[in-house]
């Protein structure tokens, strides 16, 4: 056998080749055989393959042995990245070497926009000290093969389909981007200031020293390359260049009007055409928009110009389907639209059908996402009237006749009273509550859809609250603002990695100094994303540099809980989910004071809750003196500066300069930035200990290699192990063999306890200025109406505002399929810890709620329980 090598052909060396392997496998486990990666390298290899090739072999070869142990991951990450350095000849060609080359990239004969001018001339006049900065044996230090190739499908640069950055160079490239000013145009300015009666400074970054802006990049980088945060999609993909559109989400209002009562006369188009066209404008950049269609007239609505009748909403849904249908996110992908109507709307049936895989071709939407905004009126009456419960559905052109603003303007008693009112007049279609309720859970039952939203608790905790009605939220459920016919909600994300802040000298073992100050660092940076990113419209333009809302999240809290060998609900972690949450809350609303104190306040900060000194735990009802910062976490290095209370010291700075960010904490589902980032999903337990994972880079094999880790401290991890989780659908609670406190530290998310998990999202949320993708899981045996229902009404009680992001639903044999039995294992009796239909812990609470009757069903089952929709908030 022969290798093509730079010297020529070669004789393959076996020798060789296990020395690079046993190179690369030092530090990891004993378990990890480097003679075994080589053995299967020779047998599959083919004769005259090149080195890059037999590189690519070997780290597939490790990838797939990681059921022997994860760290075959990293092995196969080590042995590509070893390819990578080499082919970008690090640290021979330095960083601005290789900036040149991008810079210098051309596309079609016409030189690439990847990196502006303004970011070029600094690394070129700052080569040295960046070089200083540069991190490069980070590469090699924790990252597995799926991570690496997460990245290399999205976020390093490519050149005619070559690799053109290591991450380590990635991750510098987004630090300087993120602190180099971008002069805007004075027809920008202009145009702004005629809308909002100013001109947006940026004097920050503007008038930063070189040495200032080093210090910043330095700082930032080191979270980045020690990935202690995760930055969404289109910062990666944008950091840095020409066209630098880097938020994630975009909430748009879509009003009843065609095209404007004035485009006949002056040209401008408006309303379901406008609507139409930022869709496209957004989504074509990486961000994922959300539609409000709420004031669009309904199906057989007059139309008193022509003496006709409307179509209602769903026509102009097919258009926004087909639009995002058309759209390619930043040549990487399709667009991805939600939709969103309140449940009074006189198409609201038609809307829900729209979503049902077995409608007829004529009404389905096939490409959109469906957000059903209800309110506590309807939840008022599902809960107490149950199936005699009645609803009136409305005509937002009739409604028009009898209030002073839409209804979707109203929310909390206000609502109430103009909703009951507009009943009284009878001029709406009354039907049964069910009607609409029955094609939620069916909907639940085929797609996980729809998104299920509390407006009321939504619009009674927002900070937005002195500039409009939240009408909608985005494609992923975290984000929550208002947004107009002048307005489109813009949000920038990131989110913290909290596995990487364990510090187990620290009382509880997570460092939470070390969290407040990144969470301080990260607000500064995304608030320089609002000032430098483009817009891609000038509603986007408006909202984001008037309301300046950037969303901090968090992932791998399951890793955090793993890594401190806790169990995801017992009572230690829970005080830990209160405390990372409040502490990420108290960093972000500290920096965006302090930014505050050198740029002024965000326009709309007169007449806000937080101007009033009202923040969002104040909204919960939360009593400040029992929170973690007022008590225990007072005395915390990084509040030495805070005289008392670290609360009351930060309200009365707030009271004298204000903040610059009208929101600042979202929880994003981090679908795919987990995988690069290798964490578990935002704040959810383990999926299963084994399963394939899709996502945009494709399957992936997925071992809990926590698990695995504590299976070999005490002798129990070994391919026999393996097969037996396998069997049983990667759940490890029917293995005796297994100590019982072990099981319990690893219940996957379907054996978790569901009420547990709503309790810990409500023990967040006060710390939360948003909302938070909150998924669901019920087990393929209990899967039905009632079970939905329950965990839906449950999260309406416990005050939450996103109710449901997805609604999961556990198949009937996953592991098994997914990743195919060798042979068959025989399982050991499952224990009094199992889950049946009649004793479950889940049905017993059902029925201790007493509130509905219980049916247990074996409802169809359509999306896969690890389905990914939105990479774009994926922080």
């Amino acid at each position: 056998m022969h290798v093509h090598t730079s010297n020529g052909i070669e004789k393959v060396d076996f020798n060789k080749i296990l020395e690079k392997l046993t190179r690369f496998s030092q530090g990891l486990s004993k378990l990890v055989d480097p003679d075994l990666v080589a053995q299967k390298t020779i047998q599959n290899m083919v004769d005259n393959i090149s080195t890059k090739e037999l590189d690519e072999l070997s780290a597939r070869i490790s990838a797939n042995l990681v059921s022997k142990h994860p760290d075959y991951g990293v092995l196969g990450a080590r042995i590509l990245m070893s390819r990578l350095h080499r082919q970008l000849d690090i640290p021979r060609r330095t960083f601005s070497q290789n900036i040149d080359i991008i810079y210098n990239n051309k596309i079609n004969g016409i030189k690439s926009k990847r990196i502006s001018q303004d970011v070029y001339d600094f690394i070129q006049r700052n080569a040295q000290a960046l070089e200083s900065i540069i991190n490069y044996a980070s590469d090699f230090e924790d990252y597995d093969y799926i991570a690496l190739s997460g990245f290399m499908k999205r976020g390093l640069e490519q050149i005619n389909g070559e690799m053109a950055e290591a991450p380590s160079q990635m991750f510098l490239r987004i630090a300087i981007g993120l602190n180099i000013y971008q002069p805007r145009s004075q027809g920008f300015l202009d145009e702004f200031s005629n809308f909002a009666g100013f001109k947006p400074e940026f004097s920050r970054l503007k008038n930063m020293t070189d040495q200032q802006r080093l210090e910043n990049i330095k700082d930032y980088y080191q979270l980045l390359v020690t990935r202690s945060i995760s930055v969404p999609g289109p910062i990666i993909l944008h950091a840095g260049s020409e066209h630098n559109q880097m938020s994630s989400c975009y909430l748009q209002y879509c009003g009843d009007s065609l095209t404007s009562d004035t485009y006949s006369i002056d040209g401008k188009v408006g309303g379901i055409m406008k609507a139409m066209t930022q869709l496209a404008a957004e989504a074509k950049g990486g961000g994922g928009v959300a539609i409000a269609i709420s004031d669009i007239r309904a199906n057989g609505s007059a139309i008193r110009s022509t003496n006709g009748k409307s179509n209602g909403a769903l026509p102009f849904m097919k258009m926004f389907d087909a639009t995002i249908g058309s759209v390619n996110q930043s040549g990487k992908r399709a667009g991805t639209c939600a939709v969103y109507m309140e449940p009074w709307h006189g198409d609201i049936l038609e809307f829900l059908d729209a979503a049902d895989h077995f409608t007829i071709e004529e009404k389905r939407c096939k490409n959109l996402f469906y957000g059903l905004y209800a309110n506590d009126v309807f939840f008022n009456r599902l809960v107490s009237d149950k199936a005699s419960a009645k609803w009136t559905l409305f005509d937002p052109a009739v409604v028009a006749n009898y209030l002073e603003k839409p209804l979707s303007d109203y929310y909390g008693d206000e609502f109430k009273e103009k909703y009951e009112y507009l009943e009284s007049l009878g001029i709406g279609k009354t039907l049964p509550l069910m009607e609409i309720w029955s094609r939620v859970l069916k909907l639940f039952q085929i797609t996980g859809n729809p998104y299920i939203l509390n407006k009321d608790a939504i619009n009674l905790k927002s900070n937005q609250q002195n500039i409009g009605t939240v009408k909608s939220s985005n494609l992923c459920t975290e984000i929550t603002l208002a947004s107009s016919e002048s307005e489109t909600g813009v949000c920038v994300l990131t989110s913290m990695c909290i596995s990487r802040y364990v510090d187990k000298t620290k009382p509880d073992g997570v460092d939470y100094d070390k969290l407040i100050m990144a969470a301080r660092l990260v607000t500064r940076h995304l608030n320089s994303v609002i000032d430098l990113q483009y817009y891609p419209t000038p509603e986007t333009r408006n909202s984001c540099l008037a309301s300046r809302a950037i969303g901090v999240g968090l992932q791998g809290l399951a890793d955090l809980y793993a890594i401190l060998r806790l169990e995801f609900d017992e009572q230690k972690a829970r005080d830990i989910n209160k405390r990372v949450y409040e502490c990420i809350y108290f960093g972000c609303m500290w920096e965006s004071m302090e930014l505050a104190k050198i740029e002024g306040t965000y326009h709309y900060f007169q007449g806000s809750p937080v101007s009033k000194g009202i923040l969002q735990y104040d909204m919960w009802g939360i009593n400040q003196g029992e929170l973690f910062l007022s008590s225990e976490g007072s005395d915390l290095e990084s509040l030495k500066g805070f005289n008392g209370n670290p609360w009351d010291e930060l309200k009365k700075q707030i009271a004298i300069f204000g903040i610059r960010n009208s929101e600042v904490t979202a929880l994003a589902p981090t679908a795919s930035s987990s995988i690069r980032m290798q964490n578990n999903e935002m704040h959810e337990p383990f999926t299963r200990m084994v399963y394939v994972r899709q996502y945009i880079g494709g399957s992936v094999q997925v071992i809990n290699k926590y698990l695995v880790d504590e299976l070999v401290e005490i002798g129990l991890w070994n391919e026999e192990m393996f097969e037996k989780i396998v069997y049983l659908d990667g759940s490890i609670q029917a293995i005796e063999q297994i100590p019982l406190s072990i099981r319990s530290r690893y219940k996957n998310v379907y054996e978790t306890d569901w009420k547990a998990l709503i309790d810990m999202m409500a023990d967040r949320s006060p710390f939360i200025s948003q909302s938070s993708s909150f998924n669901h899981y019920t087990t393929y045996e209990e899967a039905g109406p009632t079970a939905f229902t329950q965990k839906l009404i449950y999260s309406w009680k416990k005050g939450l505002k996103t109710l449901s992001y997805y609604m999961h639903t556990e198949v009937s044999s996953g592991a098994k399929k997914e990743l195919g039995m060798r042979k068959t294992v025989k399982a050991d009796p499952v224990e009094s810890t199992s889950y049946s239909k009649e004793n479950s812990p889940f049905i017993q609470a059902i029925k201790a709620q007493g509130n509905m009757e219980v049916k247990i069903g074996n409802g169809d089952q359509y999306l896969d329980e690890n389905g990914e929709i939105c990479e774009f908030c994926s922080s």
